[in-house]
């Protein structure tokens, strides 16, 4: 033992290398202690204190890199000679391929960086639930809206949306002209029927991103709900404008009017939805309800039929085309069809009371005197 044998080396060091059990579990004892800071720092309040751990791990960290690299700097017999010592393991050579330093550094990114890169990637983007990676990134890197944004969605899908709501908020604060941010925040809002907030906030997101139809879509459906319904028959009318081949914005525009009472316009753009998607149900629905009410009544009944084609377990269908069969007088086919929806829906109200209008109708009509 090179601290024994060596009487030019001090006491200090000599009690620093001896060979003791103690200092063995001190020094281990110190390791961990080291490696706590990270996790009091993550569950202290205090702020400042936070901010010295943090920077007391930094620091270290440097100084660790800088003496390690010194001591490696120092081998070359080239570094000793000019630092007036003797000896040296490794001679510096002007020709080398790579400068030490640069080796070193390499090497600690091979054995340090890259693991811990490929460990950070593989939380953040590997398996599992999608919520729990996004904060971890948000964990990580605090400051930005876009990590608190992703967490934000994470967390709507999750249907956590009070935690969304917050996350949102906060991508807000670092950016406040995020038209998605204001978007996704709208869209959590309309799910907790708080209306005239995510209007707001539709309206704010379309501010900042005019081109963005579907936010102009939801605009108009969330106007509609506020009663606001000139406004929102002119962001439907520019977003159907804008996106001409989609039944879902037609289809809506189309329920629109519809509940507008703007029964010819409604109809034209049901006819629309069909046209661009054949098999739509609701459409089909919609529709003869639409045709129903001006009185189209064949047509009507041939959307009903559709529909119940597409889908033959819709009581309300069924219901609305025993209606039609019921104004045509075509009673008995009325009751068939009242008689199906409540097999399908026995608490379906309208559905039996139709039927009990529509068996009372047959009683009177078979009880007529024959001419």
């Amino acid at each position: 033992n090179r601290v024994e044998k060596d009487s030019s080396i001090g006491g200090f060091m000599r009690f620093v290398f001896r060979r003791s059990g103690s200092l063995v579990g001190l020094y281990i004892g110190l390791v961990f202690a080291y490696g706590s800071l990270s996790y009091f720092n993550s569950r202290l309040e205090v702020e400042t204190i936070k901010r010295v751990l943090t920077g007391v791990v930094a620091a270290s960290s440097l100084l660790h890199f800088y003496y390690d690299g010194f001591i490696w700097k120092v081998r070359e017999k080239s570094t000793r000679e000019s630092l007036g010592l003797t000896g040296g393991a490794v001679t510096a050579r002007s020709n080398e391929f790579l400068p030490s330093w640069l080796l070193h550094g390499l090497k600690w990114a091979a054995v340090f960086v890259i693991p811990l890169g490929a460990l950070w990637i593989g939380q953040t983007r590997g398996p599992g639930p999608e919520a729990q990676r996004e904060s971890w990134v948000v964990a990580d890197l605090p400051i930005g809206a876009r990590q608190h944004l992703n967490y934000g969605i994470a967390l709507q899908k999750a249907g956590r949306l009070d935690e969304a709501v917050e996350e949102y908020h906060v991508a807000l604060g670092f950016e406040p002209s995020s038209a998605k941010a204001h978007y996704n925040l709208a869209s959590v809002l309309m799910a907790q029927d708080k209306i005239d907030e995510a209007a707001d906030h539709f309206a704010t997101a379309l501010r900042f991103d005019p081109e963005a139809i579907d936010y102009r879509y939801h605009y108009a459906y969330a106007l509609e709900r506020l009663g606001r319904d000139d406004e929102a028959r002119l962001q439907y009318e520019a977003a159907v404008r804008s996106k001409p081949k989609s039944a879902t914005y037609h289809y809506g525009y189309a329920v629109h009017l519809e509940r507008t009472h703007r029964l010819d316009e409604a109809i034209a753009q049901f006819r629309q939805t069909l046209r661009l998607k054949p098999d739509d149900v609701e459409a089909h629905y919609e529709m003869g309800n639409a045709l129903s009410a001006k009185n189209e009544l064949e047509e009507a009944k041939a959307h009903y039929l559709e529909a119940i084609r597409l889908d033959p377990k819709r009581a309300d269908v069924r219901n609305n085309l025993g209606n039609i069969y019921l104004r045509q007088e075509q009673i008995s086919q009325a009751v068939v069809q009242y008689e199906e929806a409540l097999r399908l829906d026995p608490k379906f109200k309208s559905a039996e009371e139709n039927l009990r209008l529509a068996k009372a109708s047959e009683t009177r009509f078979q009880s007529r005197p024959s001419p």
